[in-house]
């Protein structure tokens, strides 16, 4: 039973779509994350959290927000005091440097 937003994190994309609304929903957005996202976006979602695809989707990484997101979050749960970044090549190719 889904009693707050947090909830959706544990539902994967079969069984929504087992519904006919929720297939129809899923014709115009290309995952339940977009869809909720869209729907309810004063919530403050967590992408890595969602249970759809076990796997980043090609290019997932290339988004330096989604990229930043991670790396803050991941910071925090690691206790790391400072991330110094040393740039490589182009387009977000990087190095980082944690300090714990």
């Amino acid at each position: 039973m889904l009693l707050q937003l947090a909830d959706w994190y544990r539902v994967p994309r079969k069984d929504f779509s087992h519904y006919q609304r929720g297939r129809a929903l899923l014709s115009f957005y290309p995952s339940l994350q977009a869809a909720l996202q869209e729907l309810y976006p004063e919530f403050a979602w967590d992408s890595t959290q969602f249970i759809e695809s076990p796997r980043a989707k090609r290019g997932y990484w290339f988004n330096q927000r989604k990229l930043r997101e991670f790396v803050d979050k991941i910071g925090g749960e690691l206790g790391v005091q400072q991330v110094r970044t040393l740039l490589r090549g182009v387009r977000f190719n990087y190095q980082l440097i944690l300090v714990i």
